[in-house]
């Protein structure tokens, strides 16, 4: 595997799109970081609703819990899993794309190269 190729792939790896940003891609990778970027902020936006209503039903009006117990703990995690499981499926499937189309088109590239010469 060659410098270029390793690189879009690892690159790929640490931020959706970069990887095509690398290979010259630069709409793609615009494209696939602006999506990711919508995403992980609306799974944070829905996950912060969820934690506000489940700590919200669960305290008093005017009181304040500094540690919620273990049910409400374990009721925000069942439902943050079960209300937003598709969200993340999404991401973790773009993540995948971007890893294997920078991965791909780096090795088209670098086919396409003639060889050189010494």
């Amino acid at each position: 595997m060659k410098l270029s190729t390793r690189a879009a792939l690892l690159s790929g790896l640490v931020l959706p799109g970069l990887g095509q940003y690398l290979n010259g891609q630069r709409v793609k990778a615009g494209v696939i970081m602006t999506a990711i970027t919508v995403l992980v902020l609306a799974l944070g936006g829905r996950i912060f609703s969820l934690v506000y209503q489940v700590l919200a039903a669960a305290t008093a009006p005017g009181s304040l819990i500094l540690i919620p117990s273990k049910q409400t703990l374990a009721e925000i995690h069942r439902r943050a899993y079960s209300e937003n499981g598709w969200l993340l499926l999404l991401i973790v499937s773009l993540w995948l794309y971007s890893i294997g189309d920078a991965y791909w088109n780096a090795r088209r590239k670098e086919r396409a190269r003639p060889p050189v010469s010494h």
